[in-house]
């Protein structure tokens, strides 16, 4: 079953809805738990930021929520950063 855009007449898939099994891994931007993740390729290194005066923020290349002095969040392949050609 498709729903339709809110914005316009486009179908839109919908979403499967996020597993409440909080030990399984999930994509660190859109927080899906049915694919593949792999190690960002972000050039961002949120782990060598501990003790600065902010905790958590976005990475400025793929937009996940990262903790200052904790590793990038590993990503799935939809949401890694485009490579610039």
């Amino acid at each position: 079953m498709t729903s339709l855009d809110p914005l316009g007449d486009d179908p839109v898939s919908p979403e499967p809805p996020i597993s409440q099994d909080l030990n399984k891994p999930m994509c660190g931007l859109c927080m899906r738990d049915d694919r593949p993740l792999r190690p960002a390729r972000c050039d961002e290194r949120p782990e060598g930021k501990l003790g600065f005066p902010y905790g958590m923020y976005h990475c400025p290349e793929c937009g996940a929520m990262v903790v200052a002095g904790f590793p990038h969040p590993h990503l799935c392949d939809n949401c890694q950063p485009k490579e610039e050609a």
